[in-house]
């Protein structure tokens, strides 16, 4: 803040408030040293989950002055439980029919659990034991409104590594990027450029409800979105061997 003249004797303490402490909150005062014309202080943001405003106002000597913020969410997970079309999680000891790779088998969810973290965002897994990923087929997901800068992926590929997919993300001007991607397949270990190995499971689930010793994976990819716009959906590769398990906007 900065005022039209030097502060006096013993400075300037200048009253401050926020319309909304939860989503940015402010010091009660502060105040600008003798001699001095500005002064500067911490807006603490808390945890939101959509675009958040809230006005803040500095007040002096009678005099209020307003400036206006807006708080966005650092993360929020994409809902997309409606696309699920395989059951590629399943309990030990479960007997299911086609699995991740539509081959008869599936990943563990006594090994992989419920939840993941990649790339500083967090990601809720599909329940056990029901349709719970996507096998890809160009599906097109709606993203949550926000000011994201990235989306943040956790997916794999089936039956051989799948090379150069793409995803195609679209912005609320109509405008797209084209992220070319390969993918490594869940039973090799992950190589691809801009892969990461999130999850690595020592053995995967049979469809007669036994398990196979053979070491599986789940791994992370990030697409960032271009300067200033705003993503409005996601569309997948039509490509049934591409598997995405989880998406979350972020910045």
């Amino acid at each position: 803040m900065t005022l039209t003249a030097a502060a006096g004797t013993g400075g300037a303490t200048v009253s401050l408030s926020s319309s909304n402490t939860a989503a940015a909150g402010v010091p009660s005062s502060v105040t600008i040293p003798q001699g001095s014309t500005s002064s500067t202080f911490t807006v603490s943001t808390g945890s939101v989950s959509t675009s958040t405003p809230a006005t803040l106002t500095a007040s002096y000597s009678g005099v209020n002055q307003t400036a206006s913020v807006t708080v966005n969410p650092f993360e929020v997970p994409v809902s997309f439980s409606s696309y699920y079309n395989r059951e590629g999680i399943v309990a030990d000891g479960s007997k299911f029919h086609g699995g991740v790779d539509g081959n008869g088998f599936a990943y563990s969810s006594n090994l992989l659990g419920t939840t993941a973290s990649y790339n500083g965002s967090s990601f809720t897994l599909g329940a056990a034991n029901g349709t719970n990923v996507v096998s890809g087929s160009g599906e097109t997901i709606a993203l949550p409104s926000g000011a994201f800068t990235q989306l943040n992926m956790l997916a794999t590929a089936v039956n051989g590594r799948q090379k150069n997919q793409t995803f195609i993300v679209t912005y609320t001007d109509g405008s797209t990027s084209v992220f070319t991607q390969s993918l490594s397949d869940w039973a090799a270990t992950g190589n691809e450029a801009g892969e990461t190995t999130v999850k690595s499971l020592a053995y995967r689930d049979r469809w007669n409800g036994t398990t196979n010793s053979t070491t599986v994976s789940v791994y992370g990819y990030t697409f960032a979105f271009s300067a200033g716009k705003t993503a409005s959906s996601i569309t997948l590769p039509t490509n049934a061997d591409v598997i995405v398990l989880a998406l979350t906007l972020g910045n």
